[in-house]
């Protein structure tokens, strides 16, 4: 288990999002605003570059950003790192290793160490 998790729904401050997204934070209720800033252009970056939808973001620590996909796999971000960069190699593994019938049946992607992209898939 996770733990405690909030939810927060961003329907209000996302417009643009047809559908708005939940942000959990384990522990502590209040969001920073700029972890939130952060996520909500994250987001937006995300919907440009992914097929499947964001179900929800979790923040999980102070470096560790959970991000759920519909099709319920997870992609782990560091906030405090170059999101940038952490985008560019979700979009090399996902292009190059992971073909999009194969997605669902994804764990996890870990984007936030070095050069690296290890993704699990589900036992």
């Amino acid at each position: 288990g996770r733990g405690q998790e909030t939810d927060f729904s961003l329907g209000e401050e996302d417009k643009s999002s047809s559908s708005p997204f939940a942000i959990a934070r384990e522990g502590e209720k209040v969001i920073e605003k700029e972890t939130l800033s952060q996520i909500l252009e994250l987001s937006s970056k995300l919907k440009s570059n992914l097929e499947p939808t964001i179900n929800k973001f979790i923040i999980s620590s102070e470096d560790k950003l959970v991000v759920v996909m519909v099709e319920d796999w997870e992609i782990y971000f560091n906030l405090q790192k170059d999101i940038e960069w952490q985008i560019t190699k979700l979009k090399a593994v996902l292009d190059e290793k992971i073909p999009s019938e194969k997605r669902k049946d994804l764990e996890y992607i870990e984007l936030r160490f070095g050069n690296l992209a290890p993704f699990k898939y589900k036992d």
